[in-house]
């Protein structure tokens, strides 16, 4: 049974009084890279989440701390800023849930972005697709799909040096899981991949690299 968190009672209220519906219309389909990136000829596929990118030669296990910031909005819409946050918080959480063993970092600090740059790593990230897609054809609301993604980025706090990019992008729908809502298994999920990988980052080689 999965242990239910302050973060998703949260999503859970918000989700009810309808903060993080952004409506019943199909959307058009968003663009593959939303721009918050300047290279996306770094990304390459990777195990866990859809992309990605390490700094050749990096451990991430060698950095101690990281600073997850609230989110942006590279959606293209207007999003709730409760939004934002919850999934900065749905990737925190997963990172400290991490087994000792496999966390890359002894701290992780919720600190708003551009505070003083005592840690170590600062992971930055944007939400580029956040929808609810109904199926106009059902009369059950069990047929909404949330569809969610992010583009974020590990970087020195005090050389501001790249190390990683991770592009992902999860949906769900009611029906598919035990949550009340679509949006909050989404976020949930988006948070669990994003952690996984940068536990143990796996690159896919390009084909010109094989």
């Amino acid at each position: 049974m999965r242990r239910h968190t302050p973060l998703h009672a949260l999503c859970a209220a918000l989700i009810l009084s309808g903060c993080l519906l952004p409506g019943r219309r199909e959307p058009a389909e968003p663009k593959a890279n939303a721009g918050f990136f300047q290279d996306y000829a770094l990304l390459r596929p990777a195990r866990i989440v859809r992309h990605a990118y390490l700094k050749p030669g990096t451990d991430l296990h060698r950095y101690s701390s990281v600073r997850i910031a609230d989110f942006e909005n590279y959606s293209g819409r207007p999003i709730d800023p409760e939004a934002l946050r919850l999934v900065a918080e749905s990737i925190t959480e997963s990172l400290q849930a991490l087994p000792p063993s496999r966390r890359p970092f002894q701290l992780v600090d919720r600190s708003p972005r551009g505070a003083s740059n005592w840690v170590d790593l600062d992971l930055e990230g944007a939400v580029t697709v956040y929808e609810i897609r109904t199926d106009s054809s059902s009369w059950s609301r069990l047929s909404d799909q949330a569809v969610v993604a992010v583009e974020c980025k590990l970087v020195e706090s005090k050389s501001h040096t790249l190390v990683a990019l991770i592009q992902h992008r999860t949906k769900a729908k009611i029906e598919e899981t035990e949550y009340q809502n679509p949006v909050r298994a989404a976020i949930d999920q988006l948070g669990h991949d994003i952690a996984a990988w940068i536990a143990d980052p796996k690159i896919e080689a390009a084909e010109e690299d094989r």
